[in-house]
């Protein structure tokens, strides 16, 4: 790290006094959001926010684990009322390139945005790499793992694995997966039926620390979940194998969880695997005026809390940049979500594990992911819906 130059610094002479720092937030997701409110928050009108997102919603994409298995469903929130609600004016379009000298976003459409401050927070791709596996991402259809599960009921299939392949570094859904679907075939004959957990991991989820991987081992075998350590894809010829102990891995249906690559921009640095190196308040190394957060960026681990917070440094960072009296911090990584498991799930820290919390669909989890300012936004949003189909109730 120390045979890096250092990034450059902001120049310093901008914004004008009186002038409105325009800031670009180019990303819909988690990372984007928090962002976006954190802004809005500590900048205030400091700044002109502008936010671009190829989609119209924001979807809680942690909670699609759940919905295959009807115990609840992803929130999702018109990109238009996040705009409404933090000043922000929406565009809908997919970025293309970034030209840093000129300090403009080129988009899909082939317009350009001129901006004095550029966040991005654009996620991975995901690019399936288990052969013969059907491949879970947050997008897919829920269908898709609905008819996995329709076999292990009906008797046609007796066995499935849940795959975090090498490399991955973002595996909780795997965990979920498997003990949601060993949940719902609970009432059929357990010899009968197999499901496992397959990692190359040599303990569970150990990235959160010895105590939630030793608590999530327990909940594995509460849930008659099998758990096998040590995977490893290895290459037979021109074949890509699973491996589990030296052997190709056998079951009647393979689930395997996709592999987080960065997401190819020009005119930004990135690095082998093509995500995009920051500094310790998330600008874009080599690069003036450009920050970059959530899976779009140079560190191991993806997880939705730790995008959150990522975004939360870059804002008080352009915060700063634009006048806010504010000592902005570096991003300081606390791991801290939740793990599902069907019938209740558990909050995991750094090392921890807090009590259980009943979940359903009629008992949504407040909050799967952890943001500063997201977590109460999204309150807010549902109690606002809450009163508001309540009132239609009430009118009819």
């Amino acid at each position: 790290m120390s045979s890096q130059p250092p990034t450059p610094e902001p120049d310093q002479s901008a914004p004008e006094p009186g002038a409105r720092l325009r800031v670009v937030v180019a990303g819909g997701g988690i990372a984007g959001a928090e962002a976006l409110l954190a802004l809005h928050a500590l900048a205030g009108e400091l700044v002109e926010l502008t936010l671009v997102s190829p989609g119209t919603e924001f979807v809680e994409r942690p909670m699609t684990v759940t919905e295959p298995f009807a115990l609840g469903h992803a929130r999702r929130i018109p990109l238009e009322d996040l705009a409404r609600d933090t000043g922000a004016t929406l565009i809908q379009d997919s970025v293309s390139g970034v030209a840093p000298r000129w300090q403009s976003l080129v988009l899909e459409s082939g317009a350009g945005i001129e901006y004095d401050a550029l966040l991005l927070a654009l996620g991975a791709r995901l690019e399936a790499v288990v052969p013969r596996a059907l491949t879970w991402t947050p997008d897919a259809d829920p269908e898709l793992l609905g008819g996995v599960l329709r076999d292990l009921e009906e008797g046609y299939s007796s066995s499935v694995a849940f795959v975090i392949p090498p490399g991955v570094v973002w595996s909780v859904p795997a965990y979920e997966l498997a003990m949601m679907t060993a949940r719902q075939v609970a009432s059929m004959d357990r010899s009968a039926i197999e499901v496992s957990v397959i990692t190359p991991e040599h303990d569970p989820l150990i990235d959160f620390g010895e105590r939630v991987s030793e608590a999530l081992r327990h909940e594995l075998q509460a849930g008659h979940v099998h758990l096998r350590t040590g995977a490893a894809l290895v290459q037979r010829g021109a074949t890509l194998v699973l491996e589990v102990d030296g052997e190709p891995l056998k079951a009647d249906h393979i689930v395997a969880l996709p592999r987080p690559m960065g997401v190819l921009i020009p005119g930004l640095p990135r690095d082998e695997s093509g995500f995009i190196p920051v500094d310790r308040h998330q600008r874009v190394r080599d690069t003036e005026r450009v920050w970059a957060v959530g899976d779009a960026v140079s560190y191991p681990m993806k997880h939705g809390g730790l995008a959150a917070q990522m975004a939360d440094a870059a804002a008080e960072s352009i915060a700063a940049f634009a006048g806010a009296e504010i000592e902005p911090r570096p991003f300081r990584p606390n791991l801290d979500g939740v793990l599902l498991t069907g019938d209740r799930g558990r909050r995991l820290r750094d090392d921890a594990v807090a009590g259980a919390i009943p979940t359903g669909p009629e008992r949504p989890v407040a909050a799967k992911v952890a943001g500063r300012f997201l977590t109460p936004y999204l309150a807010r949003h549902a109690a606002e819906a809450a009163d508001a189909l309540a009132t239609r109730k009430d009118s009819s």
